[in-house]
């Protein structure tokens, strides 16, 4: 009996992806995915004129960015090179 009940078949009682095709180990992946804060290592530094009282607020890539990272392996070892996916820019208007 298979996972899903009998001979192996989906739960709708067909026959499941891999008894359809017989993929081979090297052709399966599995991917997974997860987010990395991006951060400096060290404070930039801020130039101001003398005298001058405020001076801007961090910006958004001083403070850090969320960046998904996905990386893929397949059943038989092989993997594919991790890749990066860095939020949008917004566009200035």
């Amino acid at each position: 009996m298979g996972k899903h009940g009998h001979n192996g078949h989906g739960p709708n009682g067909r026959p499941s992806q891999q008894q359809k095709y017989n993929f081979s180990p090297d052709r399966i992946y599995k991917c997974n995915e997860t987010g990395k804060i991006t951060v400096p290592n060290k404070p930039s530094k801020v130039i101001s004129a003398r005298g001058k009282k405020q001076v801007g607020s961090l910006s958004s890539a001083e403070r850090g960015q969320l960046v998904t990272v996905k990386i893929r392996i397949s059943t038989s070892g092989n993997f594919i090179s991790p890749f990066f996916i860095f939020p949008r820019r917004s566009e200035l208007v």
